[in-house]
């Protein structure tokens, strides 16, 4: 516990079970990042809501936390703010085409998706809560629009690989950021 406590980050995606996400809820005092990874899995977070820093559900998980259809701009945001009312200090979630709706109680906004040359769509997610987590381990202070470019541009990289988990660098996300012409 001692070793988990005294992390920067605990990052916990929803593969775990219940009872085990609930444990780490009561138990873990390192700010608590979570992936929902499925809708048949989403659920495994609702004891915890209120523990966490950050949780990045896509747009029909975030549907299933906080029973809100998301169809639009407009919906994602009232989803946002009501996981946001759950206690959650952090919620990006993934609208796939249309971008992240990235979101804390004193901003709300989309950053749209880079272009990109689509190969595979596999683990772009997981590289945007990747980076998403990262962003946080190297400056917890980072804005949130920040974290958002950072997240697309990791799932920009992975969606131009042919591989689903590829290796990505910091130094690759900043020269996407760079050719993106979005500065830091």
């Amino acid at each position: 516990m001692d070793f988990i406590n005294n992390a920067k980050v605990c990052l916990v995606d929803a593969n775990l079970n219940k009872q085990t996400i609930d444990w780490i809820g009561q138990n873990v005092t390192a700010p608590i990042f979570g992936d929902t990874v499925s809708c048949a899995k989403a659920r495994h977070f609702e004891g915890i809501l209120d523990k966490m820093t950050t949780l990045k559900p896509n747009a029909l998980e975030a549907s299933l936390l906080t029973g809100i259809d998301i169809n639009d701009e407009h919906s994602a945001k009232q989803a946002a703010q009501s996981l946001l009312n759950k206690g959650i200090k952090n919620v990006f979630i993934s609208l796939g085409a249309d971008g992240i709706l990235c979101a804390n109680n004193q901003k709300m906004l989309i950053i749209h998706p880079f272009k990109t040359n689509i190969v595979n769509a596999n683990g772009a997610g997981d590289c945007g809560m990747a980076a998403i987590t990262w962003s946080y381990f190297d400056n917890p202070n980072r804005q949130l629009g920040e974290i958002g470019r950072i997240a697309q541009a990791a799932s920009s990289i992975a969606l131009e690989s042919t591989k689903s988990v590829p290796d990505i660098t910091v130094n690759q996300i900043y020269a996407k950021l760079e050719s993106m012409s979005v500065a830091l």
